[in-house]
């Protein structure tokens, strides 16, 4: 059980400031310098493992950016040092529960006594922490209560990982402007931090989905909401992580991958609303044999001009038009208009490895080996030959949702042709 996160600015940057400076990033620099992938030393595996367990007391937004590092941070992190990270993806120690049972009780007042709550956390993350709780009527309540104080600590937090950048961009030798990405991670945030806003998307996805086959959607109880509470329906099931683990039959395996498919593309192409945190955890297997959709924080909005040109972007790489591929990159700031020819050939490879699986006819394999290398290879081409290119800014949350639904089908051993989805979705009138 972890104390309460530290609400005083000085304490939370002397504390940031001091992991990070323990993670000796100059150390795998060095090693990047040379090569994109390496073993790591016992004395710098211990010194990640001490800035996660910093990342984890501080909670909020150091937390979220060490949950991005455990996504694929190909090029800028070791395999080893991100497997470190993914244990903040759904393991952050939880908060002592009298400090939660506080706000739950200043936030709803006297309507707290119309609840009663199991005071054992069922889920703890970077911004609060979830209850299941009973109302009156008999209905169970997923009650998601936000962390004391993590809302003012985003300016500060965000300047000092501002602060951190350089060491962040030592580890490619270059200099690269981020403050896009960091405008992106903030704007983002504060979503994520605005309940109000969450419980908004929680309705707007419950009216979209409705009566569908596929999906289920919890229903929001307003009542019990408040700047920094969520109620929502509890919804039965299995998280996606044990369902995998009780080595269900491959049509069924199959079945789920085909139904996690069509969400990203039904977000995307059709609705322009995606929840992009692609942490497994926020999926469940329901007893209906829906998937239940339990987060929607990092639920983003995009603009049909900006579907539309990524749609493409995906047809021009389909269809191999090179001279197309790097125009529409460079609109998406993809790429840098200043970049070589070599790194433009280098970027061309890496994005038609990305999109091999809808191109290639038949079957794609996602747990392919050989795939996999040859991603992390002609990713890394591109990073140690760019000079000007930052990461995506407004693709960041967006790939990193893809990123986590190819991670999730590799570990469903999923075979796959996807030339049905592409037609259905992307290549249509």
């Amino acid at each position: 059980m972890s104390k309460s996160p530290p609400k005083n600015k000085f304490m939370r940057s002397a504390k940031l400031l001091s992991a990070a400076g323990k993670f000796a990033i100059g150390e795998v620099g060095r090693r990047y310098k040379t090569e994109y992938s390496s073993k790591v030393n016992e004395a710098l595996m211990a010194r990640a493992i001490k800035l996660v367990q910093s990342l984890d007391h501080l909670k909020g937004f150091p937390l979220k950016v060490g949950q991005l590092l455990s996504l694929d941070t190909t090029g800028i992190l070791p395999d080893e040092i991100r497997q470190v990270f993914i244990k903040l993806q759904s393991n952050a120690t939880p908060v002592d529960h009298q400090l939660m049972k506080t706000v739950f009780n200043q936030q709803l007042g006297e309507l707290a006594k119309e609840l009663t709550v199991d005071w054992t956390s069922i889920a703890s993350a970077s911004l609060g922490q979830v209850y299941l709780a009973h109302d009156q009527a008999g209905n169970k309540l997923a009650l998601k209560i936000q962390y004391p104080g993590i809302e003012s600590s985003l300016d500060g937090d965000m300047f000092i990982i501002k602060k951190l950048t350089p060491l962040l961009t030592a580890l490619s030798g270059k200099k690269i402007d981020l403050d896009g990405v960091f405008s992106e991670l903030h704007e983002m945030f504060e979503k994520e931090v605005d309940y109000r806003n969450e419980a908004r998307m929680i309705e707007r996805f419950s009216s979209l989905i409705q009566t569908n086959q596929l999906w289920r959607s919890p229903k929001l109880f307003e009542r019990y909401c408040s700047d920094h509470i969520i109620a929502m329906e509890f919804l039965e099931g299995e998280s996606i992580q044990t369902w995998i683990h009780s080595h269900p039959e491959q049509s069924s395996r199959d079945e789920i991958a085909k139904i996690c498919i069509d969400l990203f593309c039904c977000e995307l192409f059709e609705w322009n609303l995606v929840q992009t945190d692609p942490n497994f955890a926020n999926f469940l297997i329901c007893q209906d044999g829906k998937l239940g959709l339990l987060d929607f924080g990092a639920t983003q909005e995009f603009e049909l001009d900006f579907v539309e040109k990524y749609r493409s972007l995906l047809i021009a790489l389909r269809k191999s038009s090179p001279e197309e591929v790097i125009r529409l990159s460079e609109e998406f700031n993809l790429i840098d208009p200043r970049e070589d020819q070599q790194t433009k050939e280098s970027y061309l490879k890496m994005v038609e490895v990305s999109v091999r699986p809808f191109v290639q006819k038949g079957e794609f394999y996602f747990r392919d080996d050989e795939y996999l290398e040859a991603t992390k290879k002609s990713s890394w081409e591109f990073i140690k030959n760019a000079k000007y290119s930052p990461p995506p800014r407004h693709l960041l949350f967006l790939h990193r949702k893809l990123g986590g639904l190819y991670n999730l089908l590799h570990q469903m051993d999923i075979k796959l042709d996807l030339d049905p989805f592409w037609n259905r979705w992307i290549e249509r009138d």
